[in-house]
């Protein structure tokens, strides 16, 4: 007598894993010149956008896709505070450009 098949799962949800792995990319991206906030904004929108979809269409992936919103989101917030970090600092020293445009000598450091 064959057993009665459970209900079919639609499978784990596309976008809760690119939400995922765009919040992932975005957090190690945070520190090269702000570039971390883009990927990590979009995997933060597609997790909310995943969570919803997860929820009408009954498939697999609510934890990736809060993995995507929590590390999507903290990736936008690292890069906002690296950014105003390195504007303070530019801000409290007037000749910083001028360092790293002309370049400094060995010597500057002894």
């Amino acid at each position: 007598m064959p057993y009665a098949a459970g209900p079919a799962t639609q499978g784990t949800n596309g976008m809760a894993i690119a939400s995922m792995v765009l919040g992932i990319v975005g957090v190690l991206m945070c520190w090269c010149y702000g570039i971390g906030a883009l990927p990590g904004l979009i995997g933060a929108i597609l997790g909310h956008v995943s969570q919803k979809q997860i929820r009408e269409r009954q498939q697999e992936g609510k934890g990736l896709a809060i993995t995507g919103i929590i590390t999507g989101w903290s990736a936008v917030a690292l890069t906002v505070i690296g950014i105003v970090i390195v504007v303070i600092i530019i801000a409290n020293d007037p000749t910083f450009w001028d360092e790293i445009q002309n370049g400094s000598s060995s010597s500057d450091w002894d």
